[in-house]
């Protein structure tokens, strides 16, 4: 869908374009393997009661997640061109290209947050809340998002668009995982 926004663009932009989310894959695929991986610690000891260790894995899992995200948006601001260089050869292409993998992988913490977030309440069992979070992040933020930004700002705003609306994901999930985890404080005591 977003792709139908760079239509009007050369040809040039768009090979550009296409290229940087390829590269910043990499550290989201590390993430979800994270999160498929914590999935049925936090499933075994929310259901054995151990809620402190399930606390504590996803304690872990949030710190170890966002520090390999926030180490790979740091690696590409600091080598995007040289990335960009291995596969296309194309010094317009590499500028564009190396500027698209800068602001894409910004949303790379974000994305895995609200990935971690859904797989919680999977694990848990709260499917409803996996399947709102999941549904509200494409069909309204990032939509809407893209929509609002390329309004506003044209390419760029559309660059930034799916960091707006990993932003608002995460935010809205935080909110409903802090309530569940309130609710399972007022169940223990």
């Amino acid at each position: 869908f977003a792709f139908c926004f760079f239509i009007p663009v050369r040809a040039r932009i768009n090979s550009a374009r296409n290229a940087a989310p390829t590269m910043e894959r990499l550290p989201l695929n590390v993430g979800t393997g994270l999160c498929q991986g914590a999935m049925p610690l936090i499933a075994y000891n929310y259901s054995a009661g151990n809620i402190d260790r399930m606390r504590g894995t996803i304690r872990y899992s949030i710190y170890a997640g966002v520090a390999a995200t926030v180490l790979s948006v740091i690696f590409f601001e600091l080598t995007a061109d040289s990335i960009m260089r291995f596969f296309i050869h194309d010094f317009e292409i590499i500028q564009t290209g190396s500027r698209f993998l800068r602001i894409h992988s910004i949303a790379t913490p974000l994305m895995f947050l609200s990935y971690f977030i859904m797989t919680v309440f999977q694990g848990l069992g709260h499917g409803k809340e996996a399947f709102c979070i999941g549904v509200l992040r494409w069909s309204v933020f990032s939509t809407g998002m893209l929509l609002l930004f390329n309004f506003l700002w044209g390419l760029k705003g559309c660059l930034f668009s799916q960091t707006a609306a990993d932003l608002l994901t995460v935010l809205l999930a935080a909110a409903m995982l802090y309530h569940f985890n309130r609710s399972i404080a007022v169940e223990e005591n």
